[in-house]
């Protein structure tokens, strides 16, 4: 929704007074004859919709839709202008020649202002009229020849009332109609080429948008989507209007075979005489825009200014893309001044060609003679005043541009401290308000609390030089070792805190400055404010590089003293670790040589036992050689018996039982656990 603003309730001395493609409405009459000729009815289309409208100023912008705009990310940015605060839309911006002040209203408004194009919130009718868009030459100039009739008639409509023709009501609504019919066609012809209108504003509010590919990727190449979307909307309104000029054209023929039917009947006419007959009288009050004071030809700082801004930002590597963008809006400036300049002396042209115009004896049985000479006045009236309309929009163009340049000159102030994402949104991301304090932060705590499982106490508590002496020797040494390195680690993070928060600080200052030295109303004096802002923001370069080197230094110290403590962790639970580890390990041993001796002791009773038989084996041999008893029996079986028994001994320990019994002994009677 575009808010309109009524013309006849503006007093924008800049914006047109009339609609800029409807060719008559809300025109001004001037005295014919000296009577209250003002207060006649004027020509009105009460069929036409849109000639009944109150169109929309080509300058007005809509205030609260910007002001009330969400940021995305909430952040804001300070500009200097001056707004209409109260909610009345008619009355938001009213230029005159003092548009610059030194009383600026300093308000906030969300950064995401500046992504918005100033271009694209001016009335789009007022590019419907080609010849104000930039690289539109003489030879893309197609629409007068379909607009011509239509201005011309406006001159013969006037004469007509004047001389009460047509006189009949029937014939004078067949007339009314057959203009509403070409009138809607104009409208709805413009209205056809919409989408090709709004893709060349967009592609015109992205050059003035300092944020739109700030990072020129891909490239921009002369300004070819510019280009391409300017062909394609004059092309689509001369195609379309080659589909109406025929009706167009008829608009005079009608008027002509009308005009020479009711003349002879005019009562006006048989009773003026020939001085008074009106002919060489101002019917229409055109010409006025171009005669006023006005700023486009007198301008001779804008330009300078914006070359100014191009050297300036050349040794820029980071800012480019806007002295692409600058360079363009110099030559839409350039184009403006030239074009301004050129309608002007045409309509110069055309309104002495007026002003030489010789009353012809005008009366009911000549009238119809002299409708060629009615068209050749109108002809020029229809020059004069189309040429008028084309310096009216570029009035309102050129200070919207300017506002435009205002906004773009300003936000380069920002674009020297913070840069946009891709996105084209300002992030505040300078190395130092986004430097990552939390990793150290978590690493301290994280040193905290191992500390505390390890040692069982907090450090604070250790402080205390009773608590410490109190401990073990190897506990005390490595806490004295570990305590000062803390303390260090501690002192780090609150160095890096104080660098992060001075660093925000001189920014916001730097910011404020900038701003300050931008808000300047002379030309001069914003050059001025610029190199300051410059040597400001070189010096805020400097003090961040500065910053964010102590802040990535006292970071890997940091990463150093962790390594450090964490090595200290280490021995020292490596060293209660080898404690435990022994004490262990002497259980373990006091177990198995407890083990050792049980089986040492069987050991001995199986090598007594052993004895014993060996020792029974070879009392039994001796007494079956000397007995006086018959056991032969006996003494067989002794032998099975006993091979078996050494069979069933060798099971319990194949090898030398008596080596492992002195072994083992030596084990547990020669080595202590330690």
């Amino acid at each position: 929704i575009i808010c309109a603003t009524k013309i006849e309730e503006n007093n924008n001395k800049h914006a047109p007074n009339s609609n800029n493609y409807i060719p008559y409405h809300n025109l001004e009459e001037s005295d014919f004859n000296d009577s209250n000729f003002s207060n006649e009815k004027q020509y009105n289309n009460e069929n036409n919709s849109i000639n009944n409208e109150k169109y929309i100023q080509p300058h007005s912008i809509i205030n609260n839709s910007l002001l009330n705009k969400k940021d995305i990310n909430n952040t804001k940015l300070t500009l200097y202008n001056e707004y209409n605060k109260t909610n009345n839309l008619d009355d938001f911006r009213k230029f005159n020649h003092e548009h610059e002040k030194t009383n600026n209203s300093l308000i906030e408004i969300n950064k995401s202002f500046l992504q918005m194009s100033i271009v694209s919130q001016v009335s789009h009718e007022v590019f419907d009229m080609i010849e104000v868009l930039y690289d539109v030459n003489d030879n893309d100039n197609v629409l007068w020849p379909f607009y011509k009739p239509i201005y011309s008639s406006k001159y013969i409509i006037k004469l007509f009332e004047k001389f009460s023709i047509p006189s009949t009501s029937i014939k004078k609504n067949k007339m009314k109609k057959d203009h509403d019919q070409v009138f809607n066609k104009i409208a709805i012809t413009n209205r056809l080429c919409i989408t090709e209108r709004n893709e060349l504003i967009n592609q015109m509010g992205n050059i003035h948008n300092p944020l739109y590919n700030f990072y020129n990727n891909p490239p921009m190449d002369d300004y070819n989507l510019y280009k391409s979307s300017k062909t394609k909307f004059v092309n689509c309104l001369k195609n379309n209007f080659e589909n109406i000029k025929n009706e167009i054209n008829n608009v005079i023929s009608s008027e002509e075979t009308l005009y020479k039917t009711e003349c002879k009947n005019s009562n006006n006419l048989k009773s003026s005489t020939q001085k008074d007959s009106g002919f060489c009288k101002n019917v229409i009050s055109i010409g006025i825009t171009y005669k006023k004071k006005s700023d486009i030809p007198n301008d001779n700082d804008i330009i300078p200014f914006i070359d100014f801004l191009i050297e300036k930002l050349k040794p820029k590597d980071d800012l480019k893309s806007l002295i692409i963008k600058l360079n363009f809006i110099k030559e839409q400036f350039k184009d403006m001044k030239n074009k301004h300049d050129k309608y002007t002396k045409i309509c110069q042209k055309e309104e002495a060609s007026v002003k030489k115009c010789n009353e012809p004896d005008l009366n009911n049985n000549n009238c119809g003679n002299y409708f060629n000479d009615f068209k050749k006045k109108a002809d020029s009236y229809s020059i004069l005043d189309y040429n008028d309309k084309i310096i009216q929009n570029l009035e309102a163009i050129y200070y919207t541009y300017k506002e435009s340049l205002e906004y773009f000159f300003k936000s380069i102030g920002e674009l020297l401290i913070d840069k946009p994402d891709s996105n084209g949104n300002i992030i505040d991301k300078d190395g130092i308000n986004d430097f990552d304090l939390s990793t150290p932060k978590s690493r301290l705590k994280s040193l905290e609390t191992e500390f505390h499982t390890i040692f069982e106490n907090t450090l604070d508590f250790y402080k205390n030089k009773q608590n410490l002496d109190n401990s073990n020797d190897t506990k005390k040494n490595i806490i004295s070792l570990i305590l000062p390195l803390m303390d260090k680690f501690t002192d780090l993070n609150k160095s890096m805190l104080n660098l992060i928060n001075d660093g925000v600080l001189q920014k916001h200052m730097t910011i404020t400055q900038i701003k300050q030295k931008l808000n300047q109303s002379t030309y001069e004096e914003r050059k001025e404010g610029f190199t300051s802002a410059l040597e400001l923001a070189e010096r805020w370069e400097k003090k961040k590089l500065e910053t964010i080197t102590k802040l990535n230094k006292e970071n890997e110290e940091t990463v150093k003293l962790e390594k450090e403590i964490r090595e200290l962790f280490k021995k020292y639970s490596d060293e209660v670790a080898e404690k435990k580890h022994v004490e262990e390990l002497k259980l373990k041993l006091k177990e198995t040589i407890k083990d050792i001796y049980n089986k040492k002791e069987y050991i001995k009773k199986a090598i007594d036992l052993k004895k014993a038989i060996e020792n029974n084996n070879k009392y039994i041999d001796e007494l079956g050689k000397n007995t006086p008893f018959q056991i032969e029996e006996y003494v067989k079986k002794k032998d099975t018996i006993y091979s078996t028994i050494k069979s069933e001994l060798s099971e319990i320990y194949k090898g030398n039982i008596v080596e492992l019994y002195n072994e083992l002994s030596s084990v547990v009677q020669e080595n202590t656990i330690d």
